[in-house]
């Protein structure tokens, strides 16, 4: 729906206010605190001489202040002075962290520093209050930085004080090396001086990649290809890397130039991890298309795990439409009771009533017998009363009794007196009405209206 004359003018003025905020801000904070050009190198704390932030409290409340006493006459006719500079680029931001277009202005002005801008950037940043917002801010900076001096870029993440900021910041640097240089980047990786565990050396691994497809999408996937699949580690770590080459790729709207280099692979793990892949993605924005291509390999052996990396995907975007999907399969498929279930794991989980309806629908078989338990285990907690027709309803008898006592141990905590009542007037043998009347009750239940119906 398109804007109206009135809504676009109000956008306009409300970008133009913002841009002169962050010029007026930037430019009292510019007038008295001018940025350190002292190396990152030489930043380092007196003691121990290990790296520390330099933080000046003083700044945000500087900020706080010049805000709070800027008028809307005073930021609008500031707002035709000119392109921002850098420090007014992130005294905007930090003036509104949650403004998307604050964000990105930053990010490209970081994206686009020159070598000799690093160390100064960097002494800013240092000089933020810290948080969340100047840690992004620093990797998004040392990821820059690696592209100009890996090796110094590194050394100063590895030397954070905070593990999981320094773990982010060399992924960051790995990615940004090798945008520009992935070969001596995946070197680096590779070479003893990288003493890490294997899982944080799969994430390196991982951040390179991303990096090296931005640049050479076809020169990442030689790559993954050939590493050696010889070894438990050495599949799992190859499959990994295929499905962040192939994801890159898809980021970048490469999705013919993924399908055509994945069915180059021989098939085997590897492919059908990449296949996986693209079809969780391609689920997302073209279900249709991708449920097309995928009946195009039904007579794969993988065809099956295809599918359902497919409907997993799918089933977070469009549940009601797996459903339909899942509803039209042949009946002795045998992955029916298993879609199924997974289905309305994902499908219970917020909208309940929906799920039900839909099950409901479904023949009662031993193939949707786990689905049906899914669900009653979802619904005991709404309202246990008609969780246990659910409970009951189930063909396997041992499935049919754990979840007659789950429901009974979440319906004795919310209703003792109603749960009492029904098994006065249940059906069930008298030993198994004793052993409900002795189940603990639920210590986590909570009182919510059930939203989907019993089963008919």
């Amino acid at each position: 729906m398109s804007l109206s004359s009135k809504n676009v003018i109000l956008l306009a003025a409300g970008w133009f206010v913002t841009i002169g905020v962050a010029y007026y801000v930037g430019s009292a904070l510019t007038g008295s605190d001018t940025a350190s050009t002292v190396a990152p190198a030489a930043r380092t704390a007196s003691s121990g001489g290990s790296k520390t932030y330099l933080v000046d409290s003083s700044q945000s409340q500087k900020t706080a202040a010049i805000l709070e006493s800027l008028s809307d006459e005073e930021a609008a006719a500031a707002a035709g002075t000119g392109p921002l500079t850098l420090k007014q680029a992130m005294a905007a931001y930090l003036a509104n962290p949650g403004s998307r277009a604050a964000r990105q202005q930053l990010s490209l002005m970081i994206q686009s520093l020159g070598p000799d801008e690093i160390s100064a950037t960097l002494a800013m940043i240092e000089d933020m209050p810290g948080g969340s917002n100047r840690d992004r801010l620093l990797t998004e900076l040392i990821g820059q930085w690696a592209a100009y001096d890996p090796q110094a870029a590194i050394a100063y993440a590895q030397g954070l004080p905070n593990m999981q900021l320094s773990t982010s910041a060399v992924n960051e640097a790995l990615q940004g090396w090798a945008r520009v240089d992935p070969q001596s980047a995946l070197a680096w990786w590779s070479s003893p001086e990288n003493a890490v565990s294997s899982r944080m050396s799969s994430r390196q691994l991982d951040s390179i990649l991303r990096g090296y497809a931005e640049m050479d999408a076809f020169g990442a996937f030689q790559y993954v290809a050939g590493l050696s699949d010889d070894t438990v580690e050495g599949r799992r770590l190859k499959n990994r890397a295929i499905e962040t080459v192939v994801d890159s790729m898809l980021d970048q709207g490469r999705l013919t130039d993924a399908l055509a280099w994945t069915n180059q692979l021989p098939e085997g793990e590897a492919q059908t991890s990449a296949l996986s892949e693209i079809f969780e993605d391609w689920t997302r924005f073209d279900p249709q298309a991708a449920s097309a291509y995928l009946e195009s390999l039904a007579d794969r052996s993988d065809y099956s795990e295809l599918r359902t990396s497919m409907l997993r995907s799918w089933t977070r975007t469009d549940p009601a439409q797996v459903a339909d999907y899942i509803s039209g399969m042949d009946a002795e498929d045998p992955d029916t009771g298993r879609l199924t279930t997974m289905l309305i794991a994902e499908w219970g989980r917020y909208d309940l009533a929906a799920a039900g309806e839909w099950l409901n629908s479904q023949p009662a078989s031993e193939e949707t017998d786990r689905a049906v338990a899914m669900f009653t285990f979802q619904a005991a907690s709404e309202d246990p009363a008609g969780a246990m027709t659910w409970a009951e309803s189930i063909t396997n008898e041992q499935m049919k009794g754990r979840l007659i006592n789950r429901v009974a141990s979440e319906w004795k905590a919310q209703d003792p007196e109603a749960f009492a009542e029904y098994l006065k007037n249940s059906d069930l043998p008298d030993t198994q009405k004793a052993e409900l009347g002795n189940v603990q009750p639920s210590s986590s239940s909570q009182r919510r209206g059930f939203w989907g119906g019993p089963p008919r």
